[in-house]
């Protein structure tokens, strides 16, 4: 954080946290600066802040150089509690105490819809996400935060922020049409073939609908086990026809928020898991309708052939649309349920092999940041001083 000494030279190198205080010293414009620290406040390393946080103002470092704050220079801290910070510390700087519930998700959404293009996301289609937001997603998290079973836990901003970013990534083709010849990413998963096409949206207004509650099911939803889902099934089919039951406190408060019927609803047959909206078809269509049936080579080796099953369907569409958008994912699950494969037959035949190239790393308890580094390091080439590329 703030530099070492190099064991064998006797170097001094600066960190990351001395890098930064010292450009913004250096800084003489009259914009404000602001160093962010993220993370637990740990007695071994905020004790050295202590002469910048009083009067003083100044970072000591080990090699002697003293850096004095400018007076646009302001320190924050964001730490989930004190448990550890000493008197000294908790002194020296001022406490704003920050409620989850207060915050909720709604500036995070609005911070969302101010940064999509106006032009193709009309005025018209962000009252309809709003309108769909406030009627579904507060009795939504609150049925999976507090009445389903996580394997892992979640907060309601996590579960929005993974909302925003699938719904963001199926309504690709709307927000930034592709250019002819269309972009196709594929990914093959066992015989079948998913594929994500950017092709044109014949009906724009079912379309933001139908790919929000898709978002909804696999990101809100997404994160229960399988008795969960079906209670979300259930109550998911009830908020759309307004009847709110237990969770009516969470219903929205005034008829500008209610939601009316959607131009394309969900089919009232099987789960809403099992159902995928096609926007070139302009319809609800079954998961495995959107793959052609599986033949597999009779030279196939026996450890690599992967039956195509809903779920290879189902997690084979949203890995290859979340990283066509490149959207970070996360597949959470017991062992021997997949995940590994989809993974991995994305990465052999959904990636152009001359854009992309792909990293495995295999993590243990005794995997240490510094051993992260060198796996990194180690599949990359120095092309100068500081910088690094993929092999040429």
């Amino acid at each position: 954080l703030y530099g070492q000494d190099d064991p064998v030279s006797k170097e001094w190198s600066d960190g990351v946290l001395a890098v930064a205080f010292r450009t913004a010293a250096r800084d003489t414009s009259s914009d404000h600066k602001w160093l962010v620290l993220d993370g637990p406040v740990d007695a071994i390393w905020i004790e050295n802040l202590n002469t910048v946080l009083d009067d003083n103002k100044k970072l000591c470092l080990n090699s002697g150089e003293i850096i004095a704050m400018q007076g646009l220079m302001n320190l924050i801290f964001e730490v989930a509690d004190l448990a550890v910070a000493s008197p000294a510390t908790v002194s020296r700087c001022g406490m704003v105490y920050v409620q989850p519930s207060l915050l909720g998700w709604r500036p995070l959404v609005q911070s969302w819809m101010q940064a999509l293009p106006a032009d193709t996301v009309t005025q018209a289609y962000r009252d309809t996400m709003m309108c769909m937001l406030e009627s579904l997603l507060p009795p939504l998290l609150r049925l999976v935060t507090k009445d389903c079973k996580q394997p892992v836990a979640m907060q309601d901003i996590n579960l929005v922020q993974s909302l925003l970013r699938l719904y963001q990534a199926l309504l690709q083709p709307l927000i930034s049409p592709a250019p002819p010849p269309p972009h196709t990413t594929h990914a093959k998963g066992a015989g079948g073939r998913v594929e994500v096409k950017q092709q044109e949206v014949e009906d724009p207004a079912a379309a933001v609908e139908a790919c929000l509650l898709l978002a909804l099911i696999w990101s809100v939803g997404g994160t229960v086990d399988e008795a969960g889902r079906a209670s979300f099934d259930y109550h998911l089919r009830r908020f759309l026809k307004g009847e709110y039951g237990a969770y009516s406190q969470w219903a929205p408060d005034t008829q500008r928020w209610r939601l009316g019927p959607l131009k394309r609803g969900l089919p009232p047959d099987a789960s809403v898991y099992d159902w995928v909206y096609d926007l070139g078809r302009n319809a609800w269509r079954p998961w495995m309708d959107t793959v052609q049936p599986q033949v597999i080579s009779p030279e196939a080796e026996y450890s690599q052939i992967i039956v195509t099953t809903l779920d290879v369907v189902r997690y084979s569409f949203l890995i290859a649309t979340l990283v066509a958008a490149h959207q970070p994912l996360l597949l959470v699950g017991p062992t021997g349920t997949g995940k590994s494969s989809y993974i991995k037959a994305h990465l052999a035949t959904g990636l152009d092999r001359k854009a992309w190239m792909s990293m495995v790393f295999n993590f243990s308890a005794q995997t240490s940041t510094s051993m992260t580094q060198d796996m990194i390091d180690g599949k990359l080439d120095k092309r100068r001083k500081g910088v690094y590329g993929p092999p040429v």
